[in-house]
């Protein structure tokens, strides 16, 4: 799309793979990555080159054969899934913009759309219908009710470098010989050289392709399907749906090639501004403008097929094999996109689903809950039910749109488990998810402090004076080692190799420290050391950068950041080393510091972020936090509680016999007791390490209305709290 053209309404696709001049490349603000993409492909396997010759060779067969029109042309229907691959951004949008995306496709390969008067009278002759429908799927690969669109939380839905651009395709994918996909993402990842945004790309079909079948289909970024008034007309889908039945750009070979359709004339070049008397070909007899009308063009009056192109299209749903299964009878009747599966579709049961923009929250602090259930439009029938320990009401729920996206408020520090029970008319669903990690609101570790990862673990649920963690759980994070060290026997490391231990090139993975009290300190910096060893001598994309958040990692801001062209380089070492497993010797080792800064020093954590290019592992050891060098207490020395381990609610308040207390130690056995206010013990019960939910009356059973003590002794500290009985 030609971003200064939306005025128009449209939005239009710019160059793929066609060589731009210096000029055009300047002119282009966003484009379709089709013809790249199969480059890419092909590249890869060469083999796949072959079979689109041979797939041109065979449609041009068909066509010969077909070389007097029929009056009745075969239409096809295509079962549709639609995918929308979020991380709870404003790319996951309605339901209602996927409906009204469809209708501006349906309409424009069918030629009804309302702009059609616009093609000039040479060209509005020999404009066709496509004839192919594309229908929502209305049952799943499991025979299961749907509504052909599905929801799946993944990063991938950002594209980064150096992780493969059809990554995404694989978060989630019906098989496409019986549904043809769309995922729907918020960006493609483009080279800066590129100097525009992706919009959309599609793939070719490729009979007999393999693996590369199993990708066929578009992936789209939002803003092209976010039309949720259904005023505007993108034409991005309509032109990836051309290309992945094998229409081709107008321009694709320049005036000596075109596109392989002999109805439209040739163009040198992409060109992008609908100038009528546009003519960059004059081969062609008789001559002809060029036809900026056309949907594979990428001009502003986009607005028709051909016939020639309706013959090309319906020629590949002759000679693909996996396109004839996927619009064949017994297909439609079982995706339920035939008459009968349309008029006889069943309300799906939801598929629960749910996140939030942050996994990290202040104590005491409002945070949304952010609703990502799916199979179906959130209507009044609707509801849903959070289960939520450690916050004030422990229970919220609601009916449709109201009862999604609950704020909630966490009273206690730790990590808590939510459960989502999500019904409507169909059945229901539940999930339970951890999603916060909430921090103390003040911190309780006090600097200055010295962290030599001695201990042996990295744990989340541990002592908080030994609380680091990697993230996301999935991709190869921090580990301890004993391959080298500066203090003790240990460090820590990460690897950087893609398909080393899961690790995926460009993805950003975290070590948290605690949250620290450094208001003692004058000019608090984090020191630390540090080693890494290129595998090449040219610049990769390996990046570290230390990071803090004084709002309990709500938002964070980078101190500091070390890639292998910045001063100090990431690389601690001048010569370059080839092996994954390398690690450092007592001399490899770079001595570091980031100033963290005056704001907020009573309520700090400091996080490092890798991001994997193709180095050695990187290893950090002895990290520092305090006004100078080696004058930190090292963290093991440290004395005192885990406060932060001890969970104790009463929800609601005043409590009835039904009531839910939550309580434990995320660590160890824990006492629960129950006293009254002179400290008779009423009621007691010990409670295995983690958080243990329990109704007052089966700890209590008989008590009468009036104010108590309940509280929890752990090893690590004791909790009380007042409770008011009302029954």
């Amino acid at each position: 799309m030609f971003d200064t053209l939306k005025g128009f309404g449209f939005a239009l696709l710019l160059a793929a793979g066609i060589a731009a001049t210096p000029a055009q490349a300047q002119n282009r603000t966003a484009f379709c990555h089709t013809d790249e993409h199969a480059a890419e492909l092909e590249h890869n396997n060469p083999a796949l080159a072959q079979l689109r010759a041979n797939l041109d060779a065979q449609v041009a067969q068909i066509l010969q054969q077909r070389a007097v029109e029929r009056n009745s042309p075969m239409r096809y229907v295509v079962p549709v899934v639609v995918h929308i691959v979020h991380q709870f951004g404003s790319e996951n949008i309605e339901k209602q913009a996927v409906l009204n995306s469809l209708r501006v496709l349906n309409e424009d390969f069918a030629r009804r759309n309302a702009d059609t008067t616009q093609a000039r009278a040479a060209f509005n002759a020999i404009a066709s219908d496509l004839n192919i429908e594309f229908r929502l799927a209305t049952i799943d690969p499991s025979g299961n009710p749907t509504d052909g669109i599905t929801r799946v939380q993944s990063p991938y839905t950002e594209g980064q470098a150096n992780i493969p651009r059809d990554s995404v395709k694989y978060s989630r994918a019906w098989p496409t010989n019986r549904y043809f996909n769309i995922w729907v993402v918020r960006s493609i990842y483009s080279d800066p050289s590129q100097q525009g945004t992706i919009l959309g790309y599609a793939q070719f079909p490729y009979p007999q392709g393999g693996q590369t079948w199993r990708t066929w289909g578009i992936v789209m970024i939002a803003p092209e399907v976010n039309n949720s008034t259904g005023t505007g007309r993108s034409r991005t889908l309509t032109h990836e749906a051309g290309h992945c039945f094998n229409l081709l750009h107008t321009f694709q070979s320049g005036c000596t090639g075109g596109d392989q359709v002999a109805d439209t004339p040739p163009a040198a070049r992409d060109t992008y501004t609908c100038n009528r008397s546009q003519n960059t070909c004059s081969n062609d007899s008789p001559n002809q403008p060029d036809m900026i009308e056309n949907y594979m063009s990428y001009d502003a009056c986009q607005n028709m097929f051909t016939r020639g192109q309706a013959a090309r299209a319906g020629a590949v749903m002759t000679a693909v094999a996996d396109i004839r299964t996927l619009t064949s009878a017994a297909n439609l009747a079982a995706t339920g996109v035939d008459s009968a599966g349309l008029a006889n579709a069943q309300l799906g049961k939801p598929v629960a689903d749910f996140g939030a923009a942050t996994d990290q929250v202040c104590q005491g602090a409002n945070v949304q809950i952010l609703d990502g259930s799916w199979n179906g439009t959130v209507d009044n029938t609707w509801r849903f039910r959070y289960i939520c320990p450690g916050t004030r009401n422990y229970i919220y729920e609601g009916v449709g749109n109201a009862g999604r996206n609950p704020t909630v408020i966490y009273d206690t520090a730790g990590v808590f488990p939510i459960t989502l029970i999500v019904s409507n008319g169909a059945g229901s669903d539940t999930i339970t998810r951890t999603i916060f990690r909430v921090n103390p609101s003040q911190g309780r570790v006090v600097g200055p402090i010295r962290q030599s990862f001695e201990s042996g673990r990295l744990d989340d649920n541990a002592d908080i004076f030994q609380n680091w963690r990697s993230e996301p759980a999935t991709a190869a994070g921090y580990q301890i080692t004993n391959a080298a060290a500066t203090e003790g026997s240990q460090s820590i490391r990460i690897f950087n190799v893609s398909g080393t231990g899961g690790v995926i090139a460009g993805r950003d993975r975290y070590l948290y420290s605690p949250v620290l009290n450094l208001s003692g300190l004058s000019a608090p910096k984090i020191y630390f050391k540090r080693a890494l060893s290129r595998r090449t001598l040219t610049a990769t994309a390996d990046r570290l950068t230390v990071e803090i958040s004084g709002n309990c990692g709500l938002s964070w801001t980078t101190r500091g950041t070390r890639s292998m062209t910045t001063t100090p380089a990431l690389f601690s070492v001048a010569s370059t080393n080839t092996s994954r497993n390398w690690a450092p010797t007592s001399s490899q080792w770079a001595q570091d510091s980031v100033v963290i800064g005056l704001a907020q020093r009573g309520n700090i954590q400091i996080r490092f972020n890798m991001q994997a290019g193709n180095a050695s592992p990187l290893y950090l050891d002895d990290i520092q936090v305090g006004d100078r060098l080696a004058t930190a207490t090292a963290i093991s020395q440290l004395v005192g509680g885990c406060t932060e381990c001890l969970n104790l609610e009463v929800a609601p308040m005043p409590a009835t016999g039904s009531a839910m207390i939550e309580a434990g130690s995320s660590r160890s056995m824990a006492t629960l007791t129950v006293l009254d206010l002179s400290g008779r013990v009423l009621a007691q019960r010990n409670l295995a390490p983690g958080v243990q939910a329990q109704s007052l009356g089966s700890l209590a059973p008989s008590l009468a209305n009036g104010t108590y003590i309940i509280r929890l002794d752990a090893p690590e500290g004791r909790m009380t709290k007042r409770l008011v009985v009302q029954q």
